[in-house]
């Protein structure tokens, strides 16, 4: 009967503890509950700022689009423009190839080699050069047609570009008579080249899109 005194005195020591474990972790547990609500507040903050930003872009692009009603069409014609330089270095690459093929046949046909030819021509072929310079002249004839209607071209598709940017929209290339695509005076200063050239490019059509 004396034991009951000090097992009830180590029961409530026990119970104690066990009281004060719970009051700590309930502490905790508030604070952490504190501080989740907290941050909640400032990451609803957070999107209220970012959907207010996001409403403001709206409103100023709409704003920038409403005061340059040919952005979507310049945006149009810059990708055109793309495309036309990529086929005006295409001409350019094919063009130099003909140049440089037309060259070699010229030299070769100029300083023919001592072999076979020197032994088949006939005694007398010193007295008669031009019967064997007439068919070198017909045959380079059409590499040099078709060199001088590539440069044409290319000026052609050249002007293409200035009229997409210059004509079609509003000067777009064009700075106080200064191109700022190629840092040169615009070609489209002077109207009546300008349609001399158009015209041009209208004839040689045809040669584009054959070689295309």
């Amino acid at each position: 009967m004396s034991s009951f005194p000090q097992e009830f005195l180590v029961l409530c020591r026990q119970w104690g503890e066990a009281q004060r474990r719970c009051s700590a972790a309930l502490t905790a547990q508030a604070a952490e509950i504190q501080a989740l609500q907290a941050e909640v507040v400032r990451l609803r903050g957070a999107l209220v700022v970012r959907d207010t930003r996001l409403v403001m872009a709206y409103d100023e692009l709409a704003q920038l689009r409403a005061a340059v009603p040919g952005l979507s069409r310049r945006q149009t014609m810059a990708r055109h423009i793309a495309v036309l330089a990529e086929r005006i270095a295409t001409l350019s690459r094919e063009c130099l190839r003909w140049r440089l093929a037309a060259q070699s046949d010229t030299r070769a046909v100029s300083h023919p080699g001592q072999g076979g030819a020197a032994s088949a021509a006939p005694p007398d072929a010193s007295a008669h050069p031009r019967r064997v310079r007439v068919p070198v002249v017909v045959e380079a004839h059409p590499d040099a047609d078709a060199g001088a209607a590539f440069d044409a071209s290319l000026a052609a598709a050249d002007l293409v570009i200035c009229q997409t940017g210059c004509i079609s929209h509003d000067a777009y290339w064009r700075v106080q008579d200064q191109c700022r695509r190629t840092g040169k005076p615009c070609i489209l200063v002077d109207q009546p080249l300008a349609a001399c050239e158009a015209s041009l490019y209208t004839s040689l059509t045809p040669v584009l899109d054959k070689n295309a």
